[in-house]
C-alpha cells in the first residue's frame, strides 16, 4: 500500500486494490468474482458483464486499454488467480503480493520478483517507538534492542509486541523482555480479543496449505540444531530420497516457510523453526522426534567419518561400535578432498550444535563425532569449535570421563581385537608447524582423546594410556624443549 501511494501520481486514472485472501480465514476470492468488482469500479455497465471469467477478462482488458491504471493484488494464492486480472496493456501497472514465490508469473508473464525480507534494526526501533512512544525506547534502548531481536525484526510481532506494551503504558520494557523470554515466544505475539493478531494464526495459514508430505518435513526441520541445512540432512532428518527432500524444500522455499540463502544450503527464521519444533512435539510425538534426530545424527558421523578419512588417513581412530542396525545415510559424494573439506567448512556449526544436542540423548555415541572431528579442528586451525565439541565438556553431562551414567563400547565390542587404543599426536597444523606440547589446542586434543578412550566392560580396572610425549617448544608457549617428541606405548 505504501508503494501504490508513492506511484499514484504516475497512475492518473486510477487505481484498484482488492484482497484476494490467498492466505486467510476466509475463502480465496475466485477470478469470476474479482473481475466483476474491478469492472464496475471502472464504471462498466452491470448488464454487460458476463458470468463467464473467459469474457470478463477480455472486457477488463479492453477497459483499461488506453488508460494508466495502478492495481493492487493482496494476498494472492497464486499465479492462476492473478492471470484472469492483468491488463493486456504497457500503460497500466500491477502489484502483486504473496507469500507463494509466484515464479510462474515471472516466467509466462514476464513480471518482476521483489523478495521482501524482515526488517532491519534501525527500521525495527522506529517501528517501537512510533508505536510505544519515543519516550519509552530512548529510556530503555538495551531493553528496545532486545525486544527487537525477540521479535526476529519480523513486522506482525514487533506491532504486536509494541500494541501490547502500550496497552500497557506502566510496564517497563525490560519485564516484557524478561517474560517474552520465559514463555512460548511464538503463542506470545498475539493481542486478546482479535484472532487475527497472532503471529500462530499468521503461521498456521501458510502451514494448513502444505501438503503432507511437505509439512510432515517443515515439522521435523524445526529439530534441526544447527543454523542451517542441505537437501541431505533433510532427507535423512525425514527418512526421504535426497532428491525428493530437494523438491520439498523448494516448495517450502516457494511459500516462503524456508529461506535458500545461498547455493544448497538453507534455514528457517527463528521463530518459524520454534512454530515447527512446537508442531513436531505435538503432531509427531516425543518418539518419532527422537528418531529424526538419531537420523540426523547418524548422517552427520556418517558423512563426517567418510571427509575426515578421505582429508585426514593417516590419522588414527577411536574403535567404531558394531554397525547401526538402519541402512548407512545417503551421503554426498565429493569427487575431490577439496569438496569433502567444503562439506566439513559448511557444516562445522551444524556439527558443533549437532555434538552438543546429542549430549543430552541417552544412547547417541556422541563421543564418536568428536573423533570423527578431530583431524578437522586440528588441521584447519579451529580452536573454537574444538572447545566447543571437546569431550572435555561431557564430564558436565554425564558423558564418558564421569562417573555418571553413560554408553560404553570398547575395542572389544566394536569387533577389534585388543582392548586399548593408542592416542594419536598429530604431527602438525595447517601452518606446517609442529604442534606444541605445551600449546591450548595440544593440551585439549590430550585430554578430549584421553577422556573418550573406552574401558571394556570385562576388564573394569584398565586404565586408558595418555599420551607422556615429553615437551617440546614452539613460538605459542613457554615449555622447556626436552628432546624429540615420541609416544610411550
Amino acid at each position: 500500500m505504501h508503494v501504490a501511494y508513492l506511484l499514484q501520481s504516475r497512475f492518473p486514472d486510477g487505481q484498484l486494490f482488492l484482497n484476494l485472501r490467498g492466505y486467510s480465514s476466509n475463502p480465496p476470492v475466485r477470478p469470476v468474482e474479482a473481475l466483476p468488482r474491478f469492472l464496475r469500479a471502472l464504471g462498466v455497465n452491470p448488464d454487460r458483464i458476463s458470468i463467464d471469467v473467459d469474457e470478463q477478462s477480455a472486457l477488463l482488458r479492453s477497459t483499461l486499454s488506453g488508460r494508466r491504471v495502478l492495481l493492487v493484488l493482496d494476498n494472492a494464492t497464486g499465479p492462476d488467480q492473478v492471470r484472469p486480472l492483468l491488463p493486456g496493456n504497457g500503460t497500466c501497472a500491477v502489484i502483486v503480493t504473496s507469500r507463494d514465490s509466484l515464479h510462474g508469473l515471472s516466467a509466462v508473464n514476464g513480471a518482476h520478483r521483489e523478495p521482501v525480507d524482515v526488517v532491519t534494526e534501525a527500521e525495527a526501533g522506529a517501528l517501537l517507538s512510533a508505536i510505544i512512544g519515543a519516550g519509552r525506547t530512548a529510556a530503555e534502548p538495551a531493553a528496545a534492542a532486545e525486544l527487537a531481536a525477540l521479535c526476529g525484526l519480523l513486522p506482525l510481532a514487533l506491532r504486536i509486541a509494541a500494541s501490547n506494551l502500550a496497552a500497557m503504558p506502566g510496564q517497563p520494557i525490560a519485564d516484557y523482555v524478561r517474560e517474552l523470554r520465559s514463555v512460548d515466544r511464538v503463542a506470545a505475539f498475539t493481542i486478546d480479543g482479535d484472532d487475527e493478531a497472532a503471529l500462530q494464526a499468521a503461521f498456521d495459514l501458510s502451514y494448513h496449505a502444505l501438503k503432507p508430505e511437505a509439512a510432515r518435513l517443515f515439522r521435523l526441520l524445526g529439530l534441526v540444531p544447527g543454523p542451517d541445512f542441505d537437501r541431505y540432512a533433510a532427507a535423512n532428518l525425514a527418512g526421504l530420497h535426497p532428491a525428493e527432500a530437494g523438491r520439498m524444500l523448494a516448495a517450502l522455499t516457494n511459500v516462503n516457510l524456508l529461506q535458500h540463502y545461498r547455493a544448497g544450503r538453507y534455514q528457517l527464521h527463528d521463530l518459524i523453526r520454534d512454530y515447527a519444533r512446537g508442531k513436531a512435539h505435538a503432531q509427531d510425538g516425543a518418539q518419532a522426534c527422537a528418531a529424526a534426530a538419531r537420523r540426523l545424527f547418524d548422517f552427520y558421523l556418517h558423512a563426517t567419518d567418510a571427509a575426515s578419512l578421505l582429508l585426514y588417513p593417516d590419522l588414527p581412530r577411536l574403535p567404531r561400535p558394531r554397525p547401526h542396525p538402519d541402512p548407512d545415510p545417503d551421503c554426498p559424494a565429493w569427487a575431490a578432498p577439496l569438496d569433502a573439506l567444503g562439506w566439513l567448512d559448511a557444516e562445522a556449526m551444524n556439527l558443533a550444535a549437532a555434538q552438543d544436542e546429542t549430549l543430552q540423548a541417552s544412547g547417541v555415541p556422541a563421543w564418536l563425532l568428536a573423533d570423527a572431528l578431530l583431524g578437522y579442528v586440528l588441521r584447519q586451525g579451529h580452536d573454537a569449535t574444538w572447545l566447543t565439541i571437546s569431550p572435555r565438556r561431557w564430564r558436565l553431562h554425564g558423558g564418558p570421563g564421569t562417573c555418571g551414567p553413560r554408553p560404553h563400547f570398547s575395542a572389544a565390542s566394536a569387533g577389534c581385537t585388543s582392548s586399548a587404543t593408542s592416542i594419536p599426536r598429530p604431527a602438525s597444523g595447517t601452518c606446517g608447524r609442529r604442534l606444541c606440547a605445551g600449546s591450548s589446542m595440544t593440551r585439549a586434543v590430550r585430554g578430549a582423546t584421553s577422556s573418550v578412550l573406552a574401558r571394556s566392560p570385562s576388564n573394569s580396572r584398565s586404565t586408558p594410556r595418555r599420551c607422556t610425549a615429553p615437551r617440546r617448544r614452539c613460538g605459542c608457549c613457554a615449555a622447556t624443549p626436552t628432546g624429540p617428541t615420541r609416544q610411550r606405548r
